[in-house]
């Protein structure tokens, strides 16, 4: 591999790598918007009803309620569907207006989708990738995570470490659809309503049910060996923002959507437009939550379709992880569906090949890696050779031999 490490990228080669990338995440979602629309209605409706299912039956048994997630997971998006609706039945906005809050709700929805599958999942729960301006850098991931509701990284982290490490375990797995409050089977034999129970659990559940939050002592001993936990446990960044993780995600919620829409309105009011009334303030915070709440919808069939359906390609003999790829969710999670690989090969920064267009569409996640390491932000993402378990780090403008 020493043609790879020591290869030096002309500017020329990283500028045609960072726009070709840039092209590829951009075409990605054009085509996953489309396939997405398919999907909104179950985001931003039918998912938080089933969420007010699940809150209502804890209420019923006499069980314990995470109400932050429930806010997250039912008040926001029935709030935003119902504002839009308001909208369109009064004519609020026009259809321009409508066009802008689409756009605004797609480019939401990517950006958010890589705080999960970039940040919290390849760099700081895997470390697929090495940032070149640490200090900095983890500063603008540590935020760039905090835009998914998902809590910070020192909380993400070790609860993906574990089901890494304990997949399926209750006590571990927080997340699994076979082993969990609701229902307990072996993959591929339980009914279709075992299955629908383990669906709801890991899908919806487990963030609103405070059982989720039990923890075996083996998990908490587990974790104090660990050696990414333990770096990032350490980190005084991290931990700043695991202190003040509320606060950040308020003054991003309620600070970043106004602060687009001052930026866009200054921006073309030279060119004798204006931006400054109440309907564009509304287009653009509408599109900025609409976009989020919806991706927030779609990350966590990754915890739940693609560990009850799908192919299992590196499985050997029926032995191997119960994660499955699932090719047409890759368009709805930004690449974190190649789930079974994920597990098999834990360390990737890039899903596919990253020379190959297809391939750069489908892991969009994967490919906004790519875009930052011919930029400079970041180097060594690591990819698996197809066909192969060869896995070598990506540098840009070089192919392996």
């Amino acid at each position: 591999m020493s043609h790879l490490q020591h290869a030096q990228p002309s500017v020329l080669s990283r500028m045609w790598g960072a726009v070709y990338n840039l092209l590829c995440w951009v075409t990605s979602l054009c085509v996953g918007s489309v396939v997405n629309l398919v999907f909104a209605l179950l985001s931003l409706v039918i998912l938080p009803l089933w969420a007010v299912g699940y809150v209502a039956y804890l209420l019923f048994t006499g069980g314990r309620v995470q109400w932050a997630a429930a806010v997250v997971l039912i008040v926001a998006p029935l709030s935003i569907t119902g504002i839009a609706t308001w909208f369109a039945l009064s004519g609020f906005f026009s259809p321009t207006q409508w066009v802008v809050t689409a756009i605004i709700a797609v480019i939401s929805w990517g950006v958010v989708e890589g705080a999960v599958g970039v940040a919290h999942h390849r760099y700081f729960s895997h470390n697929a990738f090495q940032l070149t301006h640490v200090k900095t850098m983890t500063r603008v991931f540590a935020n760039w995570a905090a835009m998914a509701l998902q809590m910070d990284p020192n909380t993400w982290t070790p609860e993906h470490r574990l089901h890494h490490k304990f997949g399926d375990q209750w006590g571990f797995d927080r997340y699994s659809p076979y082993n969990n409050p609701l229902v307990q089977f072996e993959p591929d034999k339980g009914t279709r309503w075992e299955q629908f129970l383990g669906f709801t659990w890991s899908h919806v559940g487990w963030m609103l049910d405070a059982r989720a939050r039990e923890v075996s002592p083996e998990a908490e001993v587990w974790l104090t060996t660990n050696p990414v936990w333990k770096n990032r446990a350490n980190d005084p960044i991290l931990q700043h923002h695991h202190d003040n993780h509320w606060k950040v995600v308020l003054m991003q919620q309620v600070g970043i959507p106004p602060l687009l829409w001052l930026v866009s309105a200054c921006v073309v009011l030279p060119f004798g437009v204006s931006l400054f009334t109440v309907e564009w303030f509304a287009v653009f915070m509408l599109g900025c939550h609409a976009g989020r709440a919806h991706q927030h919808g779609m990350t966590h069939f990754i915890n739940s379709w693609n560990h009850l359906w799908g192919a299992q390609p590196h499985n050997k003999d029926g032995v191997g992880t119960s994660a499955r790829d699932v090719w047409w969710l890759n368009l709805l999670t930004g690449g974190e569906a190649w789930h079974n690989e994920h597990h098999t090969f834990e360390g990737l920064a890039i899903h596919g090949d990253p020379h190959k267009f297809v391939d750069r569409v489908l892991d969009r996640n994967g490919t906004l890696i790519l875009f930052a390491a011919n930029i400079g932000w970041v180097k060594n993402p690591r990819y698996r050779i197809q066909g192969t378990n060869q896995i070598v780090p990506y540098i840009p403008g070089v192919k392996p031999a």
